[in-house]
């Protein structure tokens, strides 16, 4: 991963990638028979390393939509400013074009369903939910490496989360949904 973030995807070779791992090339390939795979299992990684232990109040039932994905944004700030390495591959992943990725793999699994709660309680078509997900991921991404950028004025992680903080208030008012929004208890989500 770490190689991948470093180089890119065509200057990382898989001779140099197998060197930073401290094993053999033909080791390499009897896990990874392809450098797509490479890159695949790569992503899954990176993925698990910036969603795994999100805070616990994105998931109770009883807080408003609101706070529901807020602490899941700053949750998610949280872990990327942890794992930078992970952050760095997650950009680079998401932002080349061309790159054969999985259907229906969403850059924040976590977002699975926040379109269709949107277009539920906004009572606007789906179009509309889907660009208010995307549009999450794409602030989230941008508070995060400003965050990451800022000088050492203060401590890492209240830089990471007042950026955060302030970016998420910014997206929440374009969904145009008050605080108090409660998180549809009727929802199911489809099955994928």
């Amino acid at each position: 991963m770490a190689a991948f973030a470093a180089r890119g995807f065509h200057g990382a070779t898989t001779a140099a990638i197998a060197r930073d791992a401290a094993m053999a090339p033909a080791t390499l390939f009897t896990y990874f028979p392809t450098k797509e795979a490479l890159i695949e299992a790569a992503r899954h990684e990176a993925t698990m390393r910036l969603t795994m232990f999100v805070p616990a109040g994105a998931y109770r039932p009883e807080e408003p939509l609101h706070s529901r994905l807020r602490h899941l944004w700053l949750g998610l700030a949280e872990r990327a400013g942890a794992h930078r390495d992970a952050f760095a591959f997650w950009e680079l992943y998401w932002a080349t074009p061309g790159l054969s990725r999985p259907p229906g793999v969403l850059p924040l699994p976590s977002l699975q369903h926040v379109d269709r709660v949107l277009d539920l309680l906004r009572g606007g078509p789906p179009a509309e939910g889907r660009g208010l997900r995307d549009l999450f991921v794409v602030q989230w991404q941008s508070a995060v490496r400003w965050g990451l950028s800022q000088s050492a004025w203060a401590p890492p992680s209240l830089r990471r989360a007042d950026a955060a903080a302030q970016v998420f208030e910014g997206w929440w008012a374009l969904t145009g949904l008050p605080r108090d929004s409660p998180y549809p208890a009727d929802f199911r989500p489809e099955a994928p």
